[in-house]
């Protein structure tokens, strides 16, 4: 017995490390098997790569955008002239007939009253009561042309290229009212190809605008970056410094931020050319009248009172108009933020404070539960240092200490001493018993100034 224990052990050790081994190596192909399932569902083609690459980066989804609009535009095109075509032939017709029936009936009530009676005493034979009738038949319709009396009260015709007119007016919700649906169908067709139609052309706007704000943006990113290199000298800043701006700079090409003045002048500008490129087609239009136009379709009032008469030219500026609307939103965002930044400032006047832990004045206006700093621009962002990136504005500051001195009227001193280390528990600390504030050096020098130029006006 005491022999058949070790054997008993050795076996049963064997046992389990041969059951381990068994675990181990299923535990390892399960997991081999499972990661390259993963690498198989993982691993792009390189076509989609490639198409995901230029589709990204070259301007693919610009072009895809632009190619689905002028798509729909064409089967907007083809359906209201299927359903509008037709039915305004049928109308015209309808409308000669009835006009000649009416121009007969004058007829034979205005020879009768001339001609073959006892109070003129002139009569006519029955040959020349037609030849008179067919005279005076030629000249009501002369006179009708002068008129220019039509079926429909509609200014330009029914056919392929104004019904492709009609389609980019209710896709820009420009709507002249040049042209527009009588038939039910139409009118229903109307209805749904503006709901599809106005969001597709909006995403193009919003695409196209991101495009022409990195566009106009970016020489003055690179007017920027040389002044930077080109002054560093004066300004002091090192090239990691200069960088960093760059980089930060970089990444808000696509914000249109510009100033109201430029971004009016910018769609200003651009009325201009459409203007006289517009000119070239319509001979009977002068500048101003061309002007006028583009800025009644660009601003989408769309009145109407002024026709092209050359539509198919306007086809071929549809481009002009996408782009222009693209620069004319752009420009109300901005001026209706900038509004909305006014009023807001005006609605809400409160006193600003002192972060402890940052020592930077911040905005008392919340958005959501963080406060936000308030950044202030110097030289138009060409020579802005790392240090007043996120500045304060004189009106900031002298709120911030006119708040100070109600709470604090010995406060009469500010001092700069170096920051401390990563463990100080603030920056800035306030000792109401001594009067005094102490303020990081980290503050750039133009709010150390201002500082002690708004301290010396209160004394």
């Amino acid at each position: 017995m005491a022999m058949r224990r070790p054997s008993n052990v050795v076996n049963l050790n064997r046992l389990r490390q041969s059951f381990r081994k068994g675990a181990l190596q299923l535990s390892n192909s399960i997991r081999e098997e499972a990661r390259q399932g993963l690498q198989k569902v993982r691993k792009v083609p390189r076509w989609v790569r490639i198409l995901r690459t230029i589709y990204h980066d070259y301007g693919l989804k610009h072009i895809c955008l632009i190619s689905i609009l002028i798509l729909y535009q064409f089967f907007g095109a083809a359906v209201f002239y299927y359903y509008e075509k037709e039915a305004d032939e049928i109308r015209e017709r309808n409308w000669e007939i009835e006009i000649r029936e009416n121009r007969t009936v004058l007829i034979s009530r205005i020879i009768p009253l001339l001609f073959n009676n006892t109070e003129y005493l002139f009569f006519l034979t029955h040959n020349q009561t037609i030849e008179v009738s067919n005279k005076l038949g030629e000249e009501l319709v002369k006179y009708e042309i002068q008129l220019g009396i039509k079926h429909t009260d509609q200014k330009i015709p029914w056919d392929f290229w104004n019904a492709m007119l009609y389609a980019q007016t209710i896709c820009t919700t420009i709507g002249y009212g040049h042209l527009y649906a009588t038939t039910f169908e139409g009118r229903l067709f109307t209805m749904i190809y503006a709901i599809f139609g106005i969001p597709l052309v909006l995403s193009i706007l919003d695409d196209l605008g991101k495009l022409l704000t990195r566009c106009l943006k970016t020489p003055w990113w690179l007017v920027k970056c040389v002044c930077r290199r080109a002054f560093r000298y004066c300004t002091k800043q090192t090239m990691d410094e200069i960088k960093r701006l760059d980089a930060e700079d970089k990444r808000d090409l696509e914000i249109f931020d510009l100033p109201v003045p430029i971004a009016i002048g910018v769609v200003v500008a651009w009325i201009f050319i459409c203007s006289a490129t517009f000119c070239i087609w319509e001979s009977e239009w002068d500048y101003f009248v061309a002007f006028y136009f583009f800025f009644i379709s660009l601003s989408t009032i769309g009145l109407g009172d002024i026709t092209p008469t050359q539509p198919r030219y306007l086809l071929m500026l549809f481009i002009y108009i996408i782009i222009g609307l693209s620069l004319v939103s752009m420009c109300i965002n901005l001026i209706q933020a900038k509004l909305e930044r006014t009023y807001e400032a005006g609605r809400k006047r409160h006193h600003p404070h002192f972060d402890r832990e940052g020592g930077l004045l911040l905005d008392a206006g919340r958005v959501g539960d963080e406060r936000h700093l308030t950044r202030r621009g110097s030289a138009l962002g060409v020579f802005r240092t790392s240090s007043s990136v996120n500045s304060m504005s004189r009106d900031a500051v002298q709120t911030a200490l006119h708040g100070k001195k109600r709470y604090n009227k010995t406060c009469q001193t500010v001092l700069s001493f170096p920051s401390p280390t990563k463990g100080s528990l603030g920056i800035t600390r306030s000792i109401r018993n001594a009067g005094m504030k102490f303020l990081p050096r980290s503050l750039s020098i133009d709010d150390v100034m201002k500082l002690v130029d708004t301290e010396e006006g209160y004394h």
